[in-house]
């Protein structure tokens, strides 16, 4: 594994690439999807998710159900950029706006 670990999410994070060039299907986790927005819990994951979403020609969110409706500390990306939302109750269009709920 590259970059450097970080303890406090028990994870390796690198800078990404220059030129990461084009990722066929991205597939992204969220610590939260409130308000039309996707968030994580730590600074140091926000740079990967950007990069894999402007290099992605398709982009999911893997994320259960406790997830809708929670903001964590950083906000990475609008729900209106990402295509599909997966969780344990199936495979549906990604929600926007403030819509972003459990059902």
């Amino acid at each position: 594994m590259g970059g450097t670990y970080h303890s406090q999410s028990a994870s390796f994070h690198a800078q990404p690439p220059p030129g990461l060039g084009r990722i066929d299907l991205a597939v992204l986790s969220a610590g939260g999807l409130a308000g039309g927005r996707l968030s994580c819990s730590y600074a140091h994951e926000p740079p990967v998710k950007r990069a894999a979403i402007a290099a992605g020609a398709r982009r999911v969110v893997l994320a259960d159900s406790a997830k809708l409706a929670q903001r964590r500390t950083v906000d990475f990306a609008a729900a209106s950029e990402i295509e599909l939302l997966v969780t344990e109750a199936g495979i549906g269009p990604m929600p926007a706006g403030d819509d972003i709920a459990p059902s």
